[in-house]
């Protein structure tokens, strides 16, 4: 399973440096940009994808270090989105505990990408 990571308070580079500390369940890949993010130019450009080796682990696991890093910017929360457009937000201020909820949430769903915002 592969899962598209965007933000809008991070760059790709950050959240791949968060991202490559969470183990062997997963790896992070850097697409090539499109054209319209070609237009746009900038560093950043290309996607941010997670390819997931074990699904309920590797959406833990990035779930958490993306917690952490909006925990750090004290700003932002994490939306979990499916194929269908049906979407899991999590707060900034989620406990471990309240992750778990979300996780089997997310589980029901085609999870397609995961935004910062």
């Amino acid at each position: 399973m592969q899962i598209e990571i965007k933000s809008q308070i991070a760059s790709n580079t950050e959240i791949y440096r968060t991202l490559s500390l969470g183990g062997d369940s997963y790896r992070l890949e850097i697409r090539p940009p499109s054209a319209s993010e070609l237009k746009r130019g900038g560093v950043d450009a290309g996607t941010l994808v997670a390819v997931c080796l074990a699904f309920e682990p590797s959406l833990r696991l990035i779930v958490t270090a993306l917690l952490e890093l909006i925990k750090i910017r004290k700003e932002g929360k994490i939306v979990i989105k499916g194929a269908t457009g049906r979407s899991v937000e999590v707060p900034a201020d989620t406990t471990p505990e309240a992750l778990s909820m979300y996780i089997e949430s997310a589980k029901q769903m085609d999870i397609e990408s995961i935004r910062l915002l």
